[in-house]
């Protein structure tokens, strides 16, 4: 069984934490917990040892719940219940202003976060175009994700209040994640401050019955060679025996507050769950193992799936907003601890001066005898009083509150407004109605920003390597439509296809590079409007059609929101094409004047030959179209044509999906290019011949009918070379019509797949 919350003996502590040592014969061990009994001792031992931390948070807590500072229990033991006790909410309205800022940054955003594409997957103007519309479905799931806005809240205040909070994952699967805290996570005290350097993490969770028997009922579902991590008659015999509705847990602190915040002190009663435990302990080998058992350690593991994660770092991410006195986890500190006692000492002097400001304004009655103090002193009579004789009103001295009450409120209110800035960047404190000029603006803005910037970045960095996991989740190959969060996923995927971004392109994101988007201003729509309205100011002029069109998309987005930002300016693909592309068009207008073109091993050759195969592509409509005379097309198209086969193609890895497409057009031209250039070449023959035989002629001549032979057989030259060069050309163009052919084919073929694989399909989850 295990120990007791209150009760505790440092051997029973210490022998709790899983050896990585066997007490029997001194080896290794590959797996540190054996059973289910001493993953329950693991949890009361580190749940005792974070037992004080966990009554300092309580107290924050209820102080942000808005509990009196005095004890009204003790009020009444001393007599002093009359005495005024509220509280004014100071230490809420503050930890809401810090909260402030993290909502307005969700409101400036677009995307969450970029979604780059590996380098060597395809070229860069087509990553252009894909990763933007990467980044907004991902973006979209994630933000239309019901519990979104939810998590985001309860995570910000973590981070506010306590300096700390975690996002969860719970399985290998699903995208979605949990939010913890201090109060739900125990491991060892030492710990520092790098999720990858805890060794032990337990959790108390209240599960449901029917939750746990659609887990082993899933679990029934699958082909016998599937391995099984729940225990069946381990579940079925926990719903059994400790099924219920439970009452609140008084050894709990944090849970005590909660319920009195809930007003469910009176009821103490919760839904029918089985109380379990969750251990997830790292092995000598450096996976971390997910464990499961009843709250009282009785029977077997209900689940157990050794090696589940690779590191703790993929199941969980900690939000620290500094580095704490020692670095450890257990030294950070939040606004709730800076604020709590200034804040508590602010309301106690508030409600002395309200008692003084009673006690002033009510009048005071001096009678001559005790029988003037049992009659009615005073008797109402229309507008007037008539007082009894012996009564006489009584001047009361009062301290002088100005020297006593007065100095020390403005000196709290001052010492909460200094702690308060650093974590928020508007205080209500600033109440002066001053016109200020726009430089006082700027300078008061860039002032609070600067304050708050190292908690901001702290949050961004987890937060990027949050979504970063989130993103790996979601983009994972294998994921099916029956999986925890399969349907969002697929909806993700089908909006790609429709959006022309194949499903291929998932397997090539970036993920180690994706980076989170922190916005303008770091959640401050003051300075967020300063920093635009300087950028329009500085820098508007110089720049180029899309850095105008983000800027002004910035500036809308800055004053009005994103949605209407994105109304008023949108899109323009193509206004900043890459450089190799400029690059390339000039090489075109080189080789069309007869100048060699530059060539570098280092530059995109996928755009190269892209952009060379467009001119090529364009002479050769012109040649069709007849526009253009064949001589030139071909003394143009040549040399565009040798420098891209020889030159680019080889240069492109043969893996690249563009490669084939590059070289079959490179070949077709070819032929044509070539065939030309023996037309011509046989053109150049005649018409030097026909030059030698107006000068034989000149000088004697030739035979008539050798004369008439020889331009007879020409012709048929001729003509034999026109036959070719046409045929070439409808060859072009019917390969032309079939490439066209095979790729409406080959996106009937993707919506087939993508509607097939959103039938439902077996799998074997690890929880």
């Amino acid at each position: 069984m295990p120990t007791s919350p209150y009760v505790t003996e440092d051997a029973q502590v210490a022998m709790s934490i899983p050896a990585v040592v066997s007490p029997d014969d001194q080896e290794i061990v590959k797996r540190r917990l054996t059973k289910a009994i001493d993953l329950a001792n693991l949890y009361q031992s580190l749940f005792n040892e974070d037992l004080e931390s966990s009554r300092k948070r309580a107290l924050v807590d209820a102080a942000l719940g808005g509990e009196a500072p005095y004890n009204p229990a003790k009020e009444r033991k001393l007599g002093t219940f009359g005495r005024s006790n509220i509280n004014f909410g100071i230490l809420r309205q503050n930890v809401r202003e810090a909260q402030m800022p993290f909502f307005r940054l969700l409101e400036s955003l677009d995307t969450l976060c970029t979604m780059p594409l590996q380098s060597d997957y395809i070229d860069e103007e087509t990553r252009q175009n894909w990763e933007p519309i990467i980044a907004e479905e991902f973006s979209k799931v994630v933000k239309n994700w019901p519990s979104f806005h939810p998590r985001w809240g309860q995570l910000s205040l973590l981070y506010v209040l306590d300096g700390i909070g975690f996002t969860f994952f719970p399985d290998t699967i699903d995208w979605r994640w949990q939010v913890k805290g201090l109060s739900h996570l125990k491991f060892p005290r030492d710990a520092e401050a790098d999720v990858n350097q805890l060794d032990v993490v337990a959790l108390e969770s209240k599960m449901k019955p029917s939750d746990l028997l659609r887990k082993i009922e899933a679990e029934d579902k699958l082909p016998p060679e599937y391995k099984r991590y729940w225990n069946k008659e381990a579940v079925l015999e926990a719903v059994k025996q400790t099924a219920g509705s439970s009452a609140v847990n008084t050894n709990n602190p944090e849970e005590v507050v909660d319920a009195w915040k809930n007003n469910d002190i009176s009821l103490a009663m919760s839904g029918v769950t089985v109380r379990v435990i969750h251990g997830f302990i790292q092995e000598t080998d450096g996976t971390v193992s997910h464990y499961v058992s009843r709250y009282d350690g009785e029977g077997e593991f209900l689940y157990k799936c050794e090696g589940k994660f690779r590191n703790l770092s993929d199941m969980l991410h900690a939000f620290i907003g500094d580095v704490g006195t020692n670095g450890d986890f257990h030294s950070i500190r939040g606004l709730g601890y800076d604020l709590f006692t200034p804040t508590t000492g602010l309301n106690r002097m508030l409600n002395k001066f309200l008692d003084a400001a009673t006690t002033a304004a009510t009048p005071h009655l001096l009678t001559e005898n005790e029988d003037a103090n049992v009659e009615q002193s005073v008797v109402p009579m229309g507008p007037y009083n008539i007082m009894a004789k012996g009564t006489a009103f009584q001047e009361t001295n009062l301290p002088d509150f100005s020297q006593t009450l007065i100095p020390a409120i403005t000196t709290l209110n001052q010492l909460v407004g200094s702690r308060a800035s650093a974590a928020s960047p508007v205080s209500s404190n600033d109440t002066s109605r001053t016109q200020k000029t726009k430089f006082q603006v700027q300078t008061e803005t860039e002032q609070k920003g600067a304050l708050q910037s190292s908690s901001f970045v702290n949050f961004m960095v987890a937060w990027q390597r949050h979504l970063q996991c989130v993103a790996r989740r979601l983009c994972r190959a294998d994921y099916q439509h029956t999986d925890s969060g399969g349907k969002e996923a697929w909806e993700f995927r089908n909006r790609l296809v429709r959006r022309g971004v194949p499903l291929d392109a998932l397997k090539h994101i970036d993920f180690i590079s994706i980076e989170a988007n922190s916005g303008l201003g770091k959640g401050s729509s003051n300075e967020r409007r300063t920093i635009v309205d300087a950028l329009q100011e500085r820098l508007g002029p110089f720049l180029d059609q899309k850095g105008q069109q983000l800027l002004q998309r910035w500036t809308a987005a800055a004053y009005a929101g994103p949605q209407i930002a994105r109304l008023l300016v949108p899109d323009q693909p193509g206004l900043r094409p890459p450089v190799d592309a400029t690059i390339a068009q000039m090489e075109n207008n080189q080789m069309t004047l007869g100048l060699p073109p530059s060539f570098e091993p280092n530059q995109d050759h996928v755009v190269h030959l892209d952009k060379h195969l467009t001119r090529l592509y364009e002479i050769n409509t012109q040649l069709t179209e007849m526009q253009i005379e064949l001589r030139p097309a071909i003394d143009q198209m040549q040399p565009i044509w040798e420098h891209s086969i020889n030159d680019h193609l080889p240069m492109v890895n043969p893996m690249n999906p563009d490669y084939k497409r590059f070289k079959e057009a490179l070949q077709q031209l070819g032929e044509l290019i070539k065939n030309s250039r023996k037309h011509l070449d046989a053109e150049d023959a005649r018409a030097a011949e026909e030059a030698g035989e107006a000068e034989a002629e000149l000088y004697g001549g030739t035979q008539p009918g050798l004369f008439a032979a020889a331009v007879d057989a020409n012709a048929r030259a001729a003509a034999k070379d026109d036959v070719e060069i046409e045929k070439t050309r409808a060859q072009i163009q019917m390969d032309q019509q079939r490439h066209q052919q095979e790729m409406a084919a080959a996106d009937v073929k993707l919506a087939l797949e993508v509607q097939k694989a959103a039938q439902p399909q077996k799998s074997s989850p690890k929880g």
